[in-house]
């Protein structure tokens, strides 16, 4: 608006109070003026901010909530070779190379009820039980996925020439924090045990 008002003029304006981080937030507006009764004028702001679950990620690995910068999706920020968009969904360290590229780790029973140890990747997992081998796939998934627009769909294959998503629900054996290991039994795919396993990651932007 102008800086300067004539005696019973208007002037409008937008005043535009942005949060960087979630929560509960007040901020004070002065406005100085030459009105010997009036100066300043206080305006008192207030705005709240709820993040969604990759916005929480950002803020606590780089500092900022948006999907720019070092906290953008497709950046490598550590270089081993696993973008933000992938450590955020598999639960990794988007800022150590040693964590990136790493199976999670799960110990105790492939029925459940065992120990989260380190998120990951995933992997096959096999057990013997008496004389049973029980093999499982395992995945870390968040578990506020839905929320934050992320899709999860396990895929097996045969031979790695063609991949079939999985019928089957997972079972969660165990969960750290905001992430949990799920496990999937291996299918028959055309007559034939399947001996790959992937996660497909979708994401509403």
């Amino acid at each position: 608006s102008a800086s300067s008002l004539v005696p019973g003029a208007t002037a409008t304006f937008t005043i535009t109070f942005q949060t960087v981080s979630a929560g509960s937030k007040s901020a004070a507006l002065q406005i100085a003026s030459n009105d010997a009764d009036e100066s300043p004028y206080d305006l008192a702001l207030t705005g709240s901010t709820t993040l969604t679950p990759i916005e929480t990620w950002r803020q606590q690995w780089f500092g900022s909530p948006a999907n720019s910068d070092n906290g953008w999706n497709e950046l490598d920020y550590e270089g081993d070779g696993v973008p933000n968009f992938l450590e955020f969904a598999f639960g990794t360290n988007p800022t150590s190379r040693t964590s990136g590229p790493d199976a999670l780790r799960y110990t105790g029973a492939l029925t459940g009820g065992g120990t989260f140890i380190a998120a990951g990747h995933p992997t096959i997992v096999a057990q013997k039980s008496g004389a049973v081998w029980i093999i499982r796939a395992l995945f870390v998934r968040h578990k506020l996925a839905a929320a934050a627009g992320l899709t999860y769909t396990p895929q097996f294959s045969a031979t790695l020439g063609a991949w079939a998503n999985s019928a089957a629900t997972p079972l969660v054996l165990g969960s750290s924090g905001d992430w949990e290991i799920a496990s999937l039994p291996l299918p028959v795919i055309t007559g034939r045990d399947a001996r790959f396993f992937r996660v497909k990651l979708d994401m509403v932007p």
